[in-house]
C-alpha cells in the first residue's frame, strides 16, 4: 500500500524530490542522549587494564581440548579469513545494489553501485572490518605470550574494547539482516531482490561474524564483555549514523535529492527514523547485555583464578557447541 506521497510521485513522474532531508530533531536528540551516555559512562584506563590482561585474553575456556597457542592459531585463521574477504571485495568489480524506499518515504528507488572504496561503506562491512581487526590484535597476543614476548598494554586495550564493540555490533548486523532487510527485499522485489543477501559476500558477513564470534565466546579464549564497558558498544553506530547523514547527497552527486541506503535510516520517514534508531540502540545494548550475563554467570571468562573461569566446566564442551548452536541460530539466515 502507498503512502499520499508516493502515489503523487507516481502520478506526476516530473514532481520534484525533497531538496532537503534534514534529521528531525528528535533523531538528533536520540543520537546526542546515546553519544552522551558513553562519554559520560566511558570506561577509564585502569578500569580497562584490570580487564585486559594476557590471562584473560588468552587463557583456554577448554583447556583439555585446545592450548592457549592452538587459540592463537584459530584467532588467526578467523583474522586471515575476515581481512582476506574485506581485500577481496575492495579490490572486486563490485556490485550494484538497489535500495528501496520505505512506502512511508518521500523518496524514489535509486541504483548504487558499490565498487572500490564503496563497497565497504555499509554498517556491515564497518562490523566485519573491526571484528577482523579484533580477531588479528587477539591472535598476535596469544603468540606473543607463547612466546614469552612483551605485549604492549595498548594492544592488549584495543583487542578488548574492539571485541566489546564488534560483538553486540555483528550480532545486531545479523539480527537487521535477518528480521528486517531480507524480509523487506523479499516482500517488495521477490526472490530475485534478495540476491544480494544469498551471495557469498552475504552470506559471509552476515552469518560467518556472528559464528566466529559465538566460538570465540563460548570456546575458545571467552574474551570478556564487561557490563561495566557498555558506553564503548554504541561507538561504532553512532559514527555510522552521522556518516549516513553526511553522505545523504554524495552517494550519487548528480541525482538531485537524499538516499539512504538502508531505508530505516531515512530521514524523511520523521519519527519513524527516530523509532528505528532507538530499537536499534535497544537491541545493540540487549546484546551487549546477553553477551556480559553469559561471560560473567556463564562462560564466566574474566574471573581470576582457572577454577573460577567456567561455570559449566573445563570439559564441557558440549553444552558450549549447544550454546554456539543456539547463539548462531537465533541471527544467521541462509535462504529465503
Amino acid at each position: 500500500m502507498q503512502s499520499p506521497n508516493n502515489a503523487n510521485a507516481n502520478a506526476n513522474p516530473s514532481a520534484k524530490l525533497p531538496l532537503s532531508a534534514a534529521p528531525p530533531y528528535h533523531s538528533i536528540l536520540v543520537l546526542t542522549a546515546v553519544s552522551v551516555f558513553s562519554l559520560l559512562t566511558m570506561p577509564t584506563l585502569k578500569d580497562i587494564d584490570q580487564v585486559a590482561t594476557i590471562e584473560s585474553l588468552t587463557t583456554p575456556l577448554l583447556p583439555t581440548y585446545i592450548s592457549p597457542f592452538g587459540i592463537g592459531v584459530i584467532r588467526f585463521i578467523f583474522a586471515t579469513f575476515t581481512l582476506g574477504i574485506m581485500i577481496a571485495r575492495i579490490l572486486g568489480p563490485g556490485m550494484e545494489i538497489n535500495p528501496t524506499p520505505s512506502t512511508k518515504s518521500q523518496l524514489k528507488p535509486w541504483k548504487l553501485v558499490l565498487k572500490g572504496w564503496k563497497s565497504i561503506t555499509t554498517f556491515t562491512w564497518w562490523s566485519f572490518l573491526l571484528l577482523g581487526l579484533s580477531f588479528l590484535a587477539l591472535a598476535s597476543i596469544s603468540f606473543l605470550d607463547a612466546y614469552d614476548k612483551r605485549v604492549p598494554q595498548w594492544l592488549l586495550r584495543f583487542a578488548l574494547l574492539s571485541f566489546e564493540i564488534s560483538a553486540p555490533t555483528g550480532f545486531l548486523v545479523s539480527t537487521v539482516v535477518k528480521y528486517a532487510l531480507w524480509p523487506q527485499s523479499l516482500k517488495n522485489k521477490g526472490p530475485q531482490g534478495t540476491n544480494m543477501f544469498r551471495s557469498f559476500f552475504g552470506l559471509v558477513t552476515h552469518n560467518a561474524n556472528v559464528i566466529m564470534i559465538s566460538i570465540e565466546l563460548c570456546l575458545l579464549g571467552g574474551t570478556p564483555v564487561c557490563l561495566e564497558h557498555m558506553a564503548v558498544s554504541p561507538t561504532i553506530g553512532v559514527a555510522y549514523v552521522l556518516f549516513t547523514w553526511f553522505m545523504m547527497y554524495r552517494w550519487v552527486p548528480h541525482e538531485k535529492g537524499p538516499k539512504f541506503v538502508y531505508f530505516f535510516l531515512d530521514t524523511t520517514l520523521g519519527k519513524d527514523a527516530t523509532i528505528a534508531l532507538l530499537a536499534l540502540v535497544v537491541v545493540l545494548f540487549g546484546f551487549y547485555l546477553l553477551f556480559a550475563i553469559l561471560c560473567k554467570y556463564i562462560l564466566n571468562s574474566n574471573a581470576g583464578s582457572q577454577e573460577e573461569r567456567s561455570l559449566l566446566g573445563n570439559d564441557a564442551i558440549v553444552p558450549r557447541l549447544l550454546l554456539v548452536f543456539g547463539l548462531s541460530k537465533l541471527v544467521c539466515r541462509f535462504r529465503n
